[in-house]
């Protein structure tokens, strides 16, 4: 199935991750991070290519020397599952130099850095309708915090890129009592139900209506 034009590499684009040299396919599985002060020294690494599991610490080494950064690594360790590690750095200005790399290349593949405390996000919003406009798309977030832009997502499929897709683009500043939690999975808009898909927190099952998985 084509992917359109931020496809699954904006599902990582939100927290906070840096997407330079990311392929245009990226996805990858994270489940609910954690957030808050305990975190403004933390990132996490997130890699999409699950068969290069398991991940192990040796790996970063490469990656951490090139950039300058092993030594300014105090904690780090697999979180919750293998292909997902939390980094804790020496300092608040080595984890901003660790994020502004853009995201190391291990294994072989990209390797994204997410930024638990970020508060400003990227979600993006399935099954629009052509005729919603994005102020209402603005209006219908509006609770959970400023609504920076609304985009569509055009294809880029030959033929098809002058055309746009049923999904959109949102970038908002959560405000400081809001987390990825509270922003609904589904919700009505344009007379249907749309799916919210936020980078950052686990995704909801339509079947069962659970998270942390998707059938």
């Amino acid at each position: 199935m084509a992917r359109s034009e931020r496809g699954a590499s904006a599902a990582a684009a939100g927290r906070g991750v840096r997407l330079p040299s990311a392929p245009s396919d990226y996805r990858f599985l994270l489940p609910t991070l954690p957030s808050g002060d305990s975190m403004e020294d933390c990132v996490f690494f997130c890699h999409g290519d699950l068969e290069k599991r398991p991940y192990r610490l040796e790996d970063f080494r490469a990656p951490l020397e090139e950039v300058g950064l092993i030594k300014a690594i105090t904690g780090i360790g697999a979180f919750q599952m293998n292909h997902i590690w939390l980094v804790k750095m020496r300092s608040k200005d080595d984890k901003d130099a660790l994020l502004k790399t853009g995201g190391l290349r291990v294994k072989g593949g990209f390797c994204a850095i997410i930024d638990p405390i970020q508060h400003d996000v990227t979600v993006k919003i399935h099954w629009v309708d052509f005729a919603v406009l994005n102020e209402s798309i603005r209006q219908a977030l509006g609770e959970f915090g400023e609504v920076l832009e609304v985009s569509n997502d055009n294809w880029t499929v030959a033929g098809f890129e002058h055309a746009i897709s049923t999904t959109t683009v949102v970038r908002l500043k959560l405000k400081e009592s809001v987390v990825l939690e509270d922003l609904p999975h589904l919700f009505n808009n344009g007379g249907g139900i749309v799916l919210l898909v936020a980078p950052g927190r686990a995704p909801l099952c339509l079947r069962c209506q659970m998270q942390g998985h998707i059938r």
